[in-house]
């Protein structure tokens, strides 16, 4: 069964994307539990910032925004493949923060921001990683984390909709991707691959 839910505070959007959310499931004849959840504490556990947002298995799959019943459809069928009911488990509690001051490199790296806060589940679940690549790619590559509930400007600065937001920029600090949601670290050294950025092996 389908656990979806509508986050956000009753709004004519938030009441479309139920309407459109719950057209999807019933068209691909799937089973479902729709909820609306109103409370803003539970709305930020998600890492959302702007509702309506929806929801499906755990995992935020729009913010800000109302796609149409047939987008929410094809996220419907995919969704379970592409992440596992438990991809929003509670990871470390530990959180990134700037590397010490004898790591950074002399010359410029490729530098890879997430944006999250230290209470926000899936954030929680990127702080290991963030941790992982820190180390495996000290010298090679610059891994930053901001709290965007601590720091609202560099939510704004950055134009985040949803937490966590990992930002990919080039040595030159040009961004060349951006990603909403739970990112893993083999996705994130194949995203840096497909953007023509080699890292050397980890240490």
């Amino acid at each position: 069964m389908k656990k979806l839910k509508i986050l956000g505070t009753g709004c004519a959007k938030c009441a479309a994307l139920a309407a459109n959310t719950e057209a999807a499931a019933k068209e691909l004849g799937v089973a479902y539990e729709l909820e609306k959840v109103t409370d803003l504490q539970r709305i930020m556990a998600f890492g959302v910032m702007t509702t309506p947002a929806l929801v499906v298995d755990g995992v935020v799959k729009v913010a800000g925004k109302v796609p149409a019943a047939k987008e929410i459809k094809a996220w419907l069928v995919c969704l379970a493949l592409l992440f596992g009911v438990n991809s929003l488990a509670l990871g470390a509690e530990k959180v990134v923060t700037n590397p010490p001051a004898a790591a950074v490199a002399t010359k410029p790296l490729p530098k890879l921001l997430d944006l999250g806060a230290t209470k926000c589940i899936p954030c929680k679940k990127m702080a290991p990683i963030l941790e992982e690549l820190k180390k495996d790619y000290v010298g090679k590559m610059e891994v930053e984390f901001i709290d965007v509930w601590q720091n609202p400007d560099s939510a704004k600065k950055y134009g985040i909709n949803l937490i966590p937001t990992q930002i990919f920029f080039d040595a030159a600090g040009k961004e060349l991707f951006r990603h909403e949601g739970f990112y893993g670290k083999a996705d994130i050294l194949a995203k840096w691959n497909e953007l023509g950025v080699k890292l050397a092996d980890p240490k």
